[in-house]
């Protein structure tokens, strides 16, 4: 008698029951979002308002998601945050400030990098001097050194935050 193919048989079986048990954890991982009951009484309109259709309320607004996705166009490493957790925000109000110094020393080494090959160009056409040529170049080459000694300085620090942190014995 043969037995049962194994990648036939036994194999879609334990698909199946595979599928079934994710299913079930997903099912019962879902966070409760049935409405709750308020364990206070909720404001009463103010005389001002009532029969305008405006309704008055207080308390905490919450999505209706578990996270909120806040963004920004650069990068970096948050500098200031300008909101305590609790606190009111109105739309478009600041939650954070990035430090700019890795914008601001990219930007000023493309500044030197255009100086540099303006000078170049002057020097081609016989309008500047070489010694102009060499004193962009050097402008260039001390913005490349200061921009790499603070990409370097960063690394040291996330090196010693990772082992403050006990991510790393040494």
């Amino acid at each position: 008698m043969k037995l049962p193919s194994f990648s036939r048989i036994i194999l879609p079986i334990l698909a199946v029951l595979g599928m079934g048990f994710a299913t079930s954890i997903v099912v019962q991982s879902k966070p409760d979002r049935s409405p709750q009951i308020a364990n206070v009484l909720p404001p009463k309109t103010p005389e001002t308002q009532s029969g305008t259709g405006s309704v008055a309320g207080s308390g905490l607004v919450e999505p209706s998601s578990e996270l909120v996705d806040i963004g920004t166009a650069l990068p970096g490493v948050i500098e200031a945050v300008s909101v305590t957790a609790g606190a009111q925000v109105a739309a478009g109000a600041a939650l954070f400030r990035i430090d700019t110094r890795d914008a601001i020393a990219a930007l000023l080494q493309d500044k030197a990098q255009q100086v540099s090959a303006a000078a170049a160009v002057s020097y081609r056409l016989g309008i500047a001097d070489f010694l102009s040529v060499l004193d962009a170049q050097r402008t260039l080459n001390n913005t490349r050194q200061t921009n790499e000694i603070s990409i370097a300085n960063q690394a040291k620090t996330a090196v010693r935050l990772y082992i403050a942190l006990g991510g790393l014995e040494i």
